[in-house]
């Protein structure tokens, strides 16, 4: 994975792993995972939109 590819990964996780810890929840034992709400190929990037799916328990 590329260092830019990485952080934009990091920058969007940020606020689910900073929640956790505080929600009384805990990860389930299932992989995260991510909805693209919409088409990177035709949408301007300032306007994609994705939904962190984290499975807890």
């Amino acid at each position: 994975m590329k260092p830019e590819t990485r952080l934009r990964y990091a920058q969007r996780m940020a606020p689910v792993l900073e929640w956790l810890p505080n929600s009384g929840l805990e990860p389930a034992d299932f992989p995260m995972f991510e909805q693209y709400l919409n088409d990177p190929r035709s949408t301007p990037a300032a306007q994609l939109q994705t939904r962190i799916c984290l499975p807890v328990k």
